[in-house]
């Protein structure tokens, strides 16, 4: 019996080293390292910034990345996105009450309109209107009670460029202002247009042709509006942001393929926030997709989750830009990314500005020596994304203090083995299993031999 238990212990010490030996040989299984500075001051937390090496030579969910101390021990970390808050203003559109309408001699029209309620902040007005295919300047003015008149706004541009292109801007912002009463002039209110058909008039002599004129119909076309209301600025909204930072866009290149510009160029794998296009074209707007490969062959369509198009407006004083391109932290070598043009003639590009986002490894600075001779160990195949209670222990931290530290240079880790590691399949469930069954079977019959050893000894009388 005495000699069955110590197979049985044997076999017990046997599974737990086997465990142990998998956790010890990690470092073997991965490529490279990179040395932290040691930390200064006795701040809570650290934060390792990766950087465009360890994203190049990661997998896609950067679970192959270990921290070690200078004694080689493992160092628990969580792995988070940096993110920063902004402000924005947003504005509310109110309706206001029309008090005159004039119609003015040079073909302007001068619309009255009063604010209801209490004095308010008035940031814009804007002209709700059906009209099509338009550009008409305006220019306000604000007043207390009607009887003298102050310069608010002057030459804005309302306009719709339907027959063109999907572009419109119907409201005139200015400086907040508590007037009570507004007064817009519209310039060129009317609009002489022609008529898309036209009527053929022959006049004959003597049996033949002698004329043919063509009639052309044009009639007077004024802007229709529905409403005027006014705009407040509310409070600004705050909202959480990723911190980004500029990375290379790396051989990048332009070509025409039927009636599409496509732009490719190449990074090193780091999570793409967002693209900002580069052009000296102008008064555009055009719908694009972007596609990733992994080897600059095989190409997948993405979506970045915002209005596919890009747009640049200067026109009579109105200016929109929008030429960002959000990638919800992408990470691809290639990318491609063809615009729409259309019959129109392709955009000038000059180039592509990429914005990686920040990620950090965070960890608890213990303040002893463990802290110091820091490394980050990265790029394995096969290997599973560690499991630590940290993130359950930082989660009950206040405010707590914390220190940036960027690692050194890449290097070769001396002790990686490449190939196929029994590390892998010694973390594998596989072996677990196989384990676990294993002992199951062996101390089943242990435990049988050893009630048939029981049975057979003579009982006494």
């Amino acid at each position: 019996m005495k000699k069955r238990l110590d197979v049985i212990a044997f076999l017990i010490i046997s599974f737990s080293m086997t465990c142990f030996l998998s956790a010890l040989d990690i470092k073997e299984d991965l490529h490279y390292f990179k040395s932290v500075p040691a930390p200064t001051g006795s701040p809570d937390l650290l934060r390792i910034v990766l950087d465009s090496d360890i994203y190049d030579s990661t997998g896609n969910s950067l679970e192959d990345i270990r921290i070690l101390d200078g004694k080689g021990s493992e160092i628990p970390y969580i792995l988070k996105m940096d993110k920063t808050t902004e402000t924005e203003p947003e504005y509310v559109y109110n309706a206001a009450k029309t008090v005159s309408l004039k119609k003015l001699d040079d073909n302007r029209i001068e619309i009255c309109i009063e604010i209801p309620g209490d004095r308010q902040a008035v940031s814009g007005l804007t002209i709700r209107t059906p009209s099509k295919n338009f550009e008409k300047q305006v220019t306000v003015e604000g007043s207390p009670d009607m009887s003298a008149w102050n310069p608010v706004s002057s030459d804005q541009t309302i306009f719709d460029y339907s027959e063109v292109t999907p572009i419109s801007n119907s409201s005139v912002k200015f400086p907040s202002s508590e007037m009570k009463y507004f007064r817009l002039s519209i310039a060129n209110f009317s609009e002489n247009r022609k008529s898309p058909r036209t009527e053929l008039i022959n006049e004959k002599r003597q049996g033949g042709d002698f004329s043919r004129i063509e009639k052309m119909s044009i009639s007077s076309e004024h802007l229709k509006i529905d409403a005027i209301g006014f705009l407040v600025k509310s409070e600004k909204i705050v909202r959480s942001k990723v911190r980004t930072h500029e990375i290379p866009a790396l051989g990048f290149s332009t070509k025409e393929v039927k009636g599409n510009t496509e732009i490719t160029f190449s990074t090193m794998r780091e999570p793409l926030d967002h693209l900002v296009l580069e052009t000296t074209s102008v008064n555009f707007s055009r719908n694009f997709k972007v596609a990733v490969s992994p080897d600059g062959k095989d190409w997948k369509d993405i979506g970045c989750g915002c209005p596919e198009k890009i747009t640049s407006i200067d026109l009579a004083g109105y200016k929109e830009t929008n030429l960002s391109i959000p990638l919800d932290s992408t990470r691809s070598r290639h990318y491609r990314f063809t615009i729409s043009n259309g019959d129109t003639q392709p955009l000038k590009l000059t180039g592509v500005k990429a914005f990686s986002a920040v990620n950090f490894l965070e960890l608890i600075n213990s303040g002893d020596t463990s802290t110091d001779g820091l490394s980050v160990y990265y790029g394995g195949t096969a290997i599973p994304f560690p499991s630590y209670d940290t993130n359950e222990i930082l989660g009950k931290l206040k405010n707590p203090s914390f220190l940036e530290l960027t690692p050194g240079a890449q290097q070769d880790n001396p002790g990686y083995r490449p190939g196929p590691r029994s590390s892998s399949f010694l973390n594998s469930k596989t072996l677990f299993t196989a384990a676990v069954i294993l002992m199951v079977l062996i101390l089943s019959l242990t435990l049988f031999k050893s009630f048939r050893k029981i049975e057979s000894i003579p009982s006494e009388k």
